[in-house]
């Protein structure tokens, strides 16, 4: 492997790394909220979309899966990395606006 390509495939792992960073930063919960009074209220909490740092992370990620599998089908790893990000990161975009309302645990 030449160093070339070890150049290109930073920006890959520096996508992967950003994603891990937005998820995992993440505070714990510093106490249990309280059950809904009534059925509306819980129907209104269980409908809540997806947070923004919850879709920039699900964006990302398909956008390095997508860059990591065009890079490893292509002969040209730097330009099938990059068609593979965008290719994965539009079905990403698709993915998290087709899921945004339901609730989690149900795709």
């Amino acid at each position: 492997m030449e160093f070339y390509e070890l150049k290109s495939l930073k920006p890959i792992f520096a996508l992967m790394l950003s994603a891990f960073l937005v998820v995992a930063q993440e505070p714990p919960e510093a106490s249990v909220p309280a059950p809904p009074a009534t059925k509306s209220e819980a129907e209104a909490e269980a409908k809540k979309p997806r947070a923004l740092k919850n879709s920039i992370a699900v964006i990302l990620a398909g956008a390095a899966a997508g860059s990591a599998m065009g890079a490893g089908i292509s002969k040209d790893k730097a330009k099938g990395a990059i068609f593979g990000a965008i290719a994965g990161g539009i079905a990403a975009v698709v993915f998290d606006r087709v899921t945004k309302d339901d609730p989690p645990g149900k795709i």
